[in-house]
């Protein structure tokens, strides 16, 4: 247990200042006086990147500085582990944001609530209406493009067909930190879209599963419909257990629609959802994107990405054996991001991001990818793709909509990479042609409506 006491420690900094720590801070900083702030980053040192005239250093600066406690701002287990690690050999006492909370926690828990109470209001401002769409679970804070890509297709499509309805659009962050007092706001006549996207199931818990869950319990009178979704649960005894518990909440609500995109999840609807709960295959929702190619552009090298998380099934080695054989056929491999590291302000922001991901996109020779959406969007972008199968199974479900597209071909193995390869390298401009999802995208106006 650590012995933090504000007044016994003149000289205090925070390591670690992400989003987590932003949010938090506006509760912490009436009772700690912060000087320092500290940070691997390089690109955030010498900087007050909270523009509150605080300097970040970086943690071999510590030693330059009277330092007397160090909060860790980071929240997940993992990246404390990676900070804790790096103060032990520094004999410096810390402790975690969290930990500082619970010493003020009754008056952190008003100053919270109080302010729950304000910014809610003022969200639904002007917003008010009968029979409104309100989009929820949307991504604000550090996530993958594909996410993103998700939500920007799922505005401009409700945008673009709904213009006679109030649209609301809810991000996780503000969602999760605001659920109770949002409840207020929300009546029984709103339609709750959920955001789609690969994480109903046991994978994908925190703000994923446990959002739909919380949605479900929450607003049993309202008409709730799962935009295009994965649903995986592993065959772990906490998967199955999670199975029972999923299972039990999606069919204890009256109006529940789920739209699934591939149809392993479809199949394994049929498990657990009875009759009441209408379900419908319909194509992930950034396959209604469109996007003009320049024919006239120069296209240079084979864009190589694997997320290497709890999805990725290709081995380190053989991803380093693919690159060098790709490079052992006179190719440039070059490296692409599926990742945004920063918070999304605003739904324009969101898809100036998307846009300019398939300007990238569509300067490659060829993309080789098991991240799911880098798929898709190069395929929107026209740029030969190879899809590498994941976890879950999305990859090749997703593969059975572009199928009809000859620049995109789908690999399970390092063999049938190098294969697809082959096939793949005379394509260079290729134009997007969606036209035969169409009518599933007018049955998800259907269903919507």
């Amino acid at each position: 247990m650590f012995n933090y006491k504000g007044n016994d420690y003149h000289h205090v900094a925070v390591f670690g200042i992400g989003d987590y720590f932003r949010r938090k801070n506006e509760y912490i900083k009436s009772y700690v006086n912060i000087e320092k702030y500290i940070d691997n980053d390089i690109s955030k040192c010498g900087k007050e990147p909270l523009k509150n005239g605080i300097e970040c250093i970086l943690p071999e600066q510590i030693i330059n500085y009277n330092l007397d406690f160090i909060i860790i701002g980071v929240e997940k287990a993992r990246a404390q582990e990676e900070l804790v690690a790096q103060l032990l050999e520094m004999d410096i006492p810390f402790c975690t944001i969290d930990e500082v909370i619970d010493l003020f926690i009754d008056d952190y828990e008003e100053k919270k609530r109080k302010k729950s109470e304000r910014d809610v209001k003022e969200f639904f401002e002007g917003k008010k209406g009968s029979h409104r769409l309100i989009l929820i679970n949307t991504p604000q804070i550090s996530s993958t493009i594909g996410d993103h890509a998700i939500s920007t297709a799922e505005v401009l499509f409700i945008k673009n067909n709904f213009v006679d309805r109030i649209f609301i659009e809810i991000g996780d962050v503000f969602f999760w930190e605001n659920r109770e007092e949002i409840r207020r706001y929300i009546f029984p006549s709103d339609t709750i879209l959920i955001q789609g996207g690969g994480y109903m199931g046991s994978l994908w818990r925190f703000r994923r599963e446990d959002t739909i869950r919380y949605i479900l319990q929450s607003y049993k009178k309202n008409k709730v419909v799962v935009l295009p979704m994965t649903m995986f649960f592993d065959s772990t005894d906490d998967g199955k257990l999670q199975f029972q518990i999923s299972k039990y909440i999606y069919n204890s609500h009256e109006k529940l629609t789920v739209c699934f995109r591939e149809k392993n999840s479809y199949k394994l609807a049929k498990a657990i959802f009875e009759e009441k709960v209408k379900t419908f295959l319909i194509p992930d929702t950034v396959t209604s994107l469109n996007y003009t190619v320049e024919q006239s552009q120069k296209k240079r090298g084979i864009a190589v990405f694997f997320k290497n998380d709890k999805e990725t099934i290709l081995s380190l080695y053989e991803q380093q054996k693919l690159k060098k054989w790709i490079k052992g056929r006179k190719y440039e491999v070059l490296s692409m991001s599926m990742f945004y590291p920063e918070s999304v302000e605003s739904p324009e922001q969101r898809q100036k991001i998307i846009y300019e991901k398939l300007d990238e996109l569509s300067k490659y020779e060829m993309v080789i990818t098991d991240a799911m959406h880098g798929m898709v969007l190069a395929a929107v972008s026209g740029t030969a793709c190879i899809g590498v199968e994941s976890l879950t199974g999305k990859v090749g479900g997703i593969y059975e909509w572009l199928k009809p597209l000859p620049y995109i071909a789908y690999a399970a193995t390092y063999d049938e990479i190098c294969v697809a390869m082959d096939r793949l390298k005379e394509m260079k401009f290729n134009q997007y042609e969606n036209k035969h999802l169409n009518h599933y995208f007018e049955k998800l106006k259907e269903i919507i409506r």
